[in-house]
């Protein structure tokens, strides 16, 4: 066991080491600056840089004119909705921008009506007095009907439909809050080739969340811009599953599709000989002649006119020989 020198000794030498580490601690701390005063110091005020767009300029609308000339009226409202977006401007004074680009026959349309306040109802009376004047039924007529045409490309067709729908909107508060929703199913519904309008429905339903746009971007993208069969930079279009290539998952779906139709169309095909050959047969038999039933006869003497118990010769048989009688009464059949 250590003796008490021994363990005073080493409590010493603790002592001395765990003193000489403070020393160093203490050195250290001394060559880090102080860092206070730095934290306290004010940063000064700089002014950040306000940044302005270019606005495109804005031509007057004049409503219509006898030349013809002059913007169209959907795409002046257009871009006077992207202005007071741009500008931030609401209220009454985005109705003095408003009233400001018009001149002639619209201005003295808005002039006449007294104060508005509203811009959007500023917009919707020049659409209306200076439209094709086509009501909201008639908008949704041509919206929900609308097919596309023979020399049209995807893109068109598309565009069509955005057209129709960018009318509605403001007269229709139902059809602009599902948009986006409405125009993929009726660009599904519109396109002209069979086997694209599956993959477009296929896709709303598996891909509900793709837009309008990612939805026609990459139907593009699959088949061209004709969207049938044809020819594309040169080269003959595809079908549906061929331009799609490696997407095997989609070309399995598509292949199953075209198996299913033609196993269908050799099941309707069977079920028609069966009801043709049902049919023969039921009107065979209807005409064939039925075979009439033979007449009873008398079991003495065959006469079909009475039976054996109303027969005349029953007595003379029963009152004569058994043999003989028989033999004798019974009148010979030819």
């Amino acid at each position: 066991m250590a003796t008490l020198e021994q363990l005073q000794e080493e409590f010493a030498a603790l002592k001395t080491r765990f003193e000489a580490q403070v020393q160093e601690n203490a050195d250290l701390r001394s060559r880090i600056p102080d860092q206070s005063d730095q934290s306290v110091t004010p940063t000064p005020n700089v002014v950040q840089p306000i940044y302005v767009t270019s606005t495109m300029r804005l031509e007057t609308f004049k409503g219509a004119t006898s030349d013809g000339k002059g913007p169209d009226v959907l795409e002046w409202v257009g871009d006077v909705r992207s202005q007071l977006t741009s500008r931030r401007l609401k209220g009454e004074q985005a109705v003095a921008f408003i009233v400001e680009h018009t001149g002639g026959k619209a201005r003295q349309e808005i002039k006449g009506r007294g104060k508005l306040q509203d811009p959007e109802e500023v917009l919707r009376i020049l659409l209306k007095v200076f439209g094709d004047n086509q009501s909201l039924s008639q908008l949704l007529q041509r919206f929900y009907t609308y097919r596309q045409a023979d020399d049209e490309d995807l893109i068109g067709c598309s565009l069509k439909l955005l057209g129709l729908s960018n009318r509605i909107c403001p007269l229709d508060a139902a059809f602009k809050a599902s948009k986006d929703k409405t125009l993929k199913a009726r660009f599904a519904d519109a396109v002209r080739d069979e086997a694209l309008q599956r993959e477009l429905r296929r896709l709303n339903v598996e891909s509900p969340g793709l837009t309008f746009f990612e939805l026609r971007d990459r139907v593009v993208d699959w088949v061209g811009p004709s969207g049938v069969k044809g020819h594309r930079d040169g080269r003959k279009q595809a079908t549906v599953q061929e331009a799609r290539g490696g997407d095997s998952s989609d070309g399995e779906v598509l292949r199953l599709l075209k198996q299913h139709e033609v196993e269908m169309k050799e099941q309707q095909t069977k079920l028609d000989h069966l009801m043709a050959s049902l049919s023969k047969k039921e009107k065979t038999g209807n005409s064939a002649p039925r075979k009439q039933r033979q007449p009873l006869l008398c079991y003495i003497c065959r006469s079909p006119d009475h039976l054996r118990a109303k027969c005349p010769f029953l007595p003379m048989i029963e009152s004569g020989p058994a043999g003989e009688g028989q033999n004798a009464s019974k009148p010979q059949s030819n």
